[in-house]
């Protein structure tokens, strides 16, 4: 026995050993964790009570294509825990079949309630979890299944099935992802080493951190977005069938700036066309702006000048607006991501290798990137992408320019940041204007006083002559002041004023033109601005957009599903700038830019309020930014309680915070059903069936 005692003491004070023995521990105790999170909810059940593996089908339900179906089933018991449902394609199926269970209400015996509503595929087998006791011996139920895109069956109804062993092989492999990522954080003391660049495993954690951001956002979009295969052109259906980006694309093609499509006489005989009502029954293309017989796109035109003509000139086709939103949710990710690593480096900031990766995670997920990329009607949200990424490469760039000495490395620098601020307005105004109100303490404090310090204790200074500024300052805002001369010189070939942007003659859910900034309304703004929750559900996903709509807004404001910025909980991180505020340690360029951004903030979403009306990418115009700075004043938050009694508290409170983020951001991700759900029916029931 002590021989054998011996042996194990030995082997477990060999690393390889130890590191095999707690692999097969974690492996063993993820595999328990799945088998009980899947079958929990018979865990309670007396199946004694119940008449179980009741086949409740006689003959098979036939769904036909573009059919919805209901099915009323009548079982000799008085309860029901569960019920398997069997179906089987008979054509080429790709959609999910929305299948729905409803019931008579226990305390209301005459109304029917829904139990649960998922999800089915065919060739599958799918077992739903009920908790239904029948009123008044009534024992029935209704399934209904919605329309689908083929014929197929289904073959078994089986209430109260025996056998109800489940088990989530995709929520199994990414817990255990999750759970050895958090064992090499500790194996290799990422959570109590401070991030330091010029260390190998610290750098080499960063690459790591940021590969698996854009491969999750790859994989999102592959699966969710979609990247298609985009246009041949000529294009040969009617312009009115592709996206404004595409249509102003080959309006440049054509050498116009109005898009090639006649307007109909009898929307130019209306006494006002951009009245929605008074265009109903008469058929013109929707939300162009429309101005003197002609149609434009009043979209930000840098993903054209950007990407369209690349591809066109390398492939001679027009690209697709999922690889568009691909491509720009990647770069958004990359350099947020960087930009926050570059931050850290920069201005020398305390914060764990561990705590700086969990951060980068988070601001991928919910920095509103995936949800601009998932959302459908794609040319909406390539407008606020586009930005995003133009947005997080300035702000890279910028980084690296303000604190660099070299004399000719910081000027391109600067460009680089000059260039994408230029792109940034050319995609979409107000998101540039936001940025505006960050870039004016920095042109203040780094470019003209030499003082790129946060703490006034670093002083940390870039001594540049006059010339050596006026260079700077030339690099910096060249590009940019083009594309505001270039901005206004298009607007006033198409709309004959070099500021308007075509918005007010949008062909809408309203007369834009009507919308003006009414403080009346003002705590309204600030609900669906920063307050609006997401709705909650009992099952997944349990967390959805929702329309609200107070009904006191008063002109035409456009109102749909939308967000508050505190909706995703990490933004609450924001009110951490306020202690920058108060603090003496902080120097004037750290306060300023603090102040201008919550000003920044605010004004944008008045703007966007009184201009434009209530949809969550509205909110998106400020979540990036928003994410980026909560990462930030976090890590300037736990610099000061470091040496502080709770500060192991204030720490866990902070990654709580960051999971349940996370976990809500996910959700509202996945409940847009797009591209996955349209391709492969088995794929999105995996995804659907993750968070049961």
């Amino acid at each position: 026995m002590k021989a054998l005692k011996n042996k194990l003491i030995a082997l477990w004070q060999s690393a390889i050993a130890r590191r095999v023995i707690i692999g097969v521990i974690i492996l063993v105790s993820v595999l328990l964790f799945e088998l009980f999170i899947s079958n929990i909810g018979m865990a309670f059940v007396d199946k004694d009570e119940c008449i179980t593996d009741y086949e409740a089908l006689d003959q098979n339900i036939t769904l036909k294509n573009g059919k919805s179906t209901s099915y009323t089933l009548v079982f000799p018991s008085s309860e029901a825990y569960a019920i398997r449902i069997s179906s089987s394609a008979k054509t080429d199926f790709q959609e999910p079949i929305k299948l729905e269970i409803k019931a008579y209400d226990e305390k209301r015996s005459q109304a029917i309630r829904t139990m649960v509503t998922t999800y089915i595929s065919p060739n599958r087998d799918k077992l739903v979890l009920l908790d239904y006791t029948s009123p008044d011996n009534s024992n029935t139920i209704v399934i209904s299944l919605s329309e689908i895109t083929g014929d197929a069956q289904i073959t078994s109804i089986v209430v109260n099935p025996s056998s109800t062993f489940r088990f989530n092989t995709l929520r199994f492999f990414i817990v255990l992802l999750i759970a050895m990522a958090i064992y090499l954080v500790k194996l290799f003391t990422l959570d109590k080493e401070l991030f330091d660049f010029a260390k190998r495993k610290h750098r080499v954690t960063g690459i790591v951190t940021i590969s698996i951001c854009l491969l999750g956002v790859l994989l999102y979009c592959v699966l969710f977005v979609g990247i298609g295969k985009g246009y041949d052109y000529p294009l040969s259906s009617s312009l009115n069938y592709y996206d404004p980006y595409t249509q102003q694309f080959d309006a440049f093609l054509k050498g116009q700036l109005h898009i090639d499509y006649p307007v109909s006489e009898e929307l130019l005989e209306l006494e006002n066309p951009y009245d929605y009502g008074q265009r109903q029954g008469i058929s013109y293309m929707w939300d162009r702006a429309m101005y003197e017989g002609k149609y434009y796109s009043y979209f930000g035109i840098a993903p054209i000048l950007n990407l369209y003509f690349p591809h066109y000139l390398l492939t001679g086709k027009i690209i697709s607006a999922g690889a568009v939103k691909t491509i720009y949710a990647l770069i958004a990710t990359f350099f947020s991501c960087a930009s926050l690593y570059a931050f850290v480096e920069i201005f020398k900031k305390k914060v764990s290798v561990s705590m700086l990766s969990l951060l980068s995670l988070t601001i991928t997920i919910c920095s509103g990137v995936m949800l601009m990329a998932r959302s459908t009607a794609h040319f909406y949200y390539i407008a606020v992408i586009s930005a995003m990424a133009y947005m997080s490469q300035f702000i890279f760039f910028m980084l690296l320019a303000i604190r660099e000495k070299h004399k000719i490395l910081r000027p391109v620098l600067f460009a680089l940041a000059g260039a994408n601020y230029a792109m940034l307005f050319l995609s979409r105004v107000n998101m540039a204007l936001l940025c505006a109100f960050i870039v004016l303490p920095t042109l203040y404090f780094v470019m003209l006083k030499n003082n790129a310090s946060l703490e006034k204790c670093h002083n940390v200074c870039v001594e540049r002559t006059t010339k050596e500024k006026i260079i700077d300052l030339s690099a910096l805002g060249s590009l940019v002041i083009v594309a505001v001369i270039f901005t206004m010189i298009y607007n006033n070939a198409r709309f004959d004023s070099p500021f308007e942007f075509g918005a007010k003659y949008q062909l809408t859910v309203s007369d834009v033109s009507k919308n003006k900034i009414d403080f009346s309304s003002f705590t309204q703004m600030l609900y669906h601005s920063f307050i609006q929750p997401f709705k909650t559900s009992g099952s997944f996903p349990f967390f959805t957009l929702q329309l609200q709509n107070l009904n006191n807004y008063g002109g035409y404001l456009y109102v749909d599903a939308g967000m508050g910025l505190f909706a995703i909980p990490f933004m609450l991180a924001i009110f951490l700038g306020i202690p920058v505020f108060k603090s003496k340690e902080k120097a004037p360029f750290a306060k300023w830019l603090c102040a201008m951004l919550f000003v920044g903030v605010l004004v944008i979403s008045i703007m966007n309020f009184y201009i434009g009306g209530v949809i969550y990418r509205y909110t998106c115009d400020i979540t990036l930014l928003c994410a980026l700075a909560c990462a930030i004043f976090i890590i300037s938050f736990n610099e000061n309680i470091c040496n502080s009694n709770g500060a192991k508290v204030i720490l866990g409170a902070e990654k709580a915070l960051i999971i349940v983020s996370i976990f809500i951001s996910l959700n509202v991700l996945c409940s847009l059903h797009g591209y996955l759900a349209n391709v492969s029916a088995d794929s999105f029931v995996m995804v659907e069936e993750l968070f049961r």
